[in-house]
């Protein structure tokens, strides 16, 4: 099994935001997803904590410490090594190259793969995710990346 390869794409703020959602709450582990979880929950006791003191500015520090864990500070990322993205497959694994820099992601180290929305997160470890948009390759050759990521981690996984 194979794919063609894909690219190049760019990542959108849109993507760096959607994958700090995505990761943080669906593809992670369960260990990533308490601690996503764990900042929503103080998040929470902060805004009702104000509500309930009747301090507006406790209510404004909890949204934003929301906000700025899964929304601000992913948007605020550096886009310069996120762009002319290429996926390729080899025997060893899936390779991702950029101008800068050309990585092997071997296939005993690459996760579960998700699809959710327009896009496809492969977990390469517990918080890092490599993000495939859709508007990168054709459906076709999506559905064959998709194919040989669950081929793959068949054949890896004991």
């Amino acid at each position: 099994m194979s794919f063609d390869r894909i690219g190049p794409y760019d990542l959108t703020r849109g993507d760096l935001v959607a994958a700090a959602i995505i990761v943080s709450f669906l593809t992670a582990p369960r260990s990533v997803r308490l601690y996503a979880a764990a900042y929503i929950v103080v998040g929470l006791m902060m805004v009702i904590a104000g509500i309930v003191l009747g301090v507006l500015l406790l209510v404004g520090l909890g949204i934003w410490l929301v906000l700025w864990v899964f929304v601000i500070a992913p948007a605020l990322r550096s886009l310069k090594r996120s762009k002319e993205i290429y996926l390729d497959y080899s025997l060893e694994g899936i390779v991702g190259e950029t101008p800068q820099v050309r990585t092997v992601y071997k296939w005993s180290t690459v996760g579960r793969a998700k699809r959710v929305g327009s896009r496809l997160f492969i977990m390469i470890t517990d918080r890092v995710a490599l993000v495939v948009p859709d508007r990168s390759t054709s459906p076709d050759n999506m559905d064959r990346l998709m194919a040989t990521l669950s081929h793959e981690r068949a054949a890896t996984v004991p």
